[in-house]
């Protein structure tokens, strides 16, 4: 809470609140992974139209990696070909 507390007078910059579990930019785009159920031209420009960046594909993992708008994450995840829409697994220190 204390970065919402502290934010700007001019409005809170979305990258403020990335956290290990969720990468947010300034723009408020979301870094996710989409899980398709089938991976194919058709699809995949689907999900591009809705990425504000496309960074990474696993064909064979049918993953795409990509920066979503966040009001554009429903929309996203509702295609009949997205099985899911989630955060990417990022790396974390082991706690000892």
């Amino acid at each position: 809470m204390d970065k919402l507390a502290n934010r700007p007078k001019g409005g809170l910059d979305a990258a403020t609140i990335s956290s290990t579990l969720v990468k947010i930019d300034g723009d408020g785009n979301i870094q996710c992974y989409i899980y398709l159920a089938d991976f194919n031209e058709q699809n995949v420009a689907a999900v591009k139209t809705k990425a504000a960046k496309f960074e990474l594909m696993d064909e064979a993992e049918k993953i795409i990696q990509a920066w979503i708008p966040h009001n554009e994450i429903p929309t996203l995840a509702s295609l009949n070909f997205v099985i899911q829409v989630t955060p990417p697994d990022y790396a974390r220190p082991l706690s000892h």
